[in-house]
């Protein structure tokens, strides 16, 4: 094994990984936020809509904690590749 080649193909990738943190960190703004759905003032969404001409499919997003913590954020990987597969998103929590 070239361990040089190795340590040197590792730190190119890890710097790589590095430089895309803090894109990976800034949320993707949704297409509508905070929109209310029940009757509670806490009773809130985000939607992001995927461009399309037609209705598309929904991931619909309720995180974990039981309507007692959490938040309606969705990983932006996911998010984004819904988008880009045509797939609406909408996330449900209820806001401290």
């Amino acid at each position: 094994m070239n361990w040089t080649r190795i340590l040197i193909t590792s730190a190119v990738v890890f710097s790589m990984a590095a430089a895309e943190l803090p894109a990976q960190r800034r949320r993707l703004a949704p297409t509508h936020a905070d929109l209310q759905y029940g009757p509670h003032e806490r009773n809130v969404m985000d939607v992001w809509l995927a461009e399309s001409a037609e209705p598309s499919p929904v991931l619909f997003s309720i995180h974990g904690g039981g309507f007692r913590g959490g938040n309606k954020g969705v990983d932006r990987r996911v998010l984004q590749a819904c988008l880009k597969s045509g797939i609406s998103v909408v996330a449900v929590t209820l806001k401290k």
